[in-house]
């Protein structure tokens, strides 16, 4: 993939992306925070399938901030107490 640059002007070398490798293929998932980042992941139905993906697998995920409106756009519960209430 290559290197990719991050907000803080550093950059880091990616060697996968949501678009070559599928979702089980992690261990965990971290969802950062940040409302632009959100709002953006939001719209892209590939990265709500990633995310479902990690939960149907059982995988954990880490939602920090405002990404924990991922979780409630994908349909997942935000917290083990709510997926244990509903059965899940």
């Amino acid at each position: 993939i290559g290197p990719m640059p991050t907000a803080g002007g550093e950059t880091i070398d990616a060697d996968a992306s949501l678009e070559n490798e599928p979702g089980f293929l992690f261990d965990a998932l971290v969802l950062p925070d940040g409302d632009a980042g959100v709002a953006a992941l939001g719209q892209d139905g590939h990265t709500m399938e990633f995310i479902k993906d990690q939960f149907r697998h059982c995988k954990t995920i880490l939602a920090l901030g405002a990404s924990g409106a991922l979780l409630t756009k994908a349909g997942l519960p935000v917290s083990m107490d709510k997926a244990l209430a509903q059965g899940e």
